[in-house]
């Protein structure tokens, strides 16, 4: 049994490799990346939806809480950008560590201006929801 338990946590490492690897390659080459590179920025999922007349906008934040979380309007891209803290662990030390921790941001751009007046957020459960309005179409 110790030998299988040993063969599953080999693959789980080469897996965590391969992960960080194409992590790594990914921000590097993303603009969304801001630059700040692969070791220093975590990009939450996002998952965008159209709406009558805009979006909504669904960032996974779990861990992070409101304060640390920024949100701007600018043309037609939504930027959600903030900090996840380490959890302090009193007296202990982690023996592993596979959750992203540090800055995050994450940008969107829409086929569509927005109206940054309209942006309205709600964060529950980990999740922020962004809402925002599309401009009405300029003749």
């Amino acid at each position: 049994m110790q030998r299988r338990e040993h063969y599953l946590d080999e693959l789980a490492r080469i897996r965590g490799e391969i992960n960080r690897l194409f992590e790594s390659a990914l921000m590097s080459a993303a603009p969304d990346a801001g630059g700040e590179g692969p070791l220093g920025v975590w990009m939450p999922a996002v998952d965008v939806a159209s709406e009558e007349g805009g979006y909504r906008v669904f960032v996974e934040l779990p861990g992070v809480d409101s304060d640390a979380i920024r949100c701007t309007v600018v043309g037609r891209r939504i930027e959600v950008a903030g900090e996840r803290k380490v959890p302090s662990a009193e007296q202990a030390s982690f023996r592993r560590m596979e959750s992203r921790y540090g800055p995050f941001r994450r940008s969107v751009e829409l086929d569509r201006e927005l109206d940054p007046e309209s942006l309205e957020t709600r964060f529950e459960r980990g999740v922020l929801e962004l809402s925002v309005r599309a401009e009405s179409n300029r003749s």
